[in-house]
């Protein structure tokens, strides 16, 4: 089932992909996965913030779909 995120700006995907490939690595991988990429997911909406708003609603948006 695919999960909407919605969109987000540039900015936030960065960050998704830096930290999904910082689990990755706590997890021993070498290889990103869905797992990781949720993981990275679930960590930036549960730490909130400005900051997370801020990379959220930049000036340009794309949207993408997580599978």
């Amino acid at each position: 089932m695919s999960k909407r995120i919605g969109k987000v700006s540039p900015a936030f995907i960065k960050e998704l992909d830096r930290r999904a490939a910082q689990a990755m690595l706590e997890r021993g991988g070498n290889e990103l996965g869905m797992e990781d990429f949720e993981r990275a997911l679930g960590d930036m909406v549960r730490s909130g913030g400005k900051l997370s708003a801020r990379l959220a609603v930049a000036e340009g948006v794309v949207g993408f779909v997580l599978d």
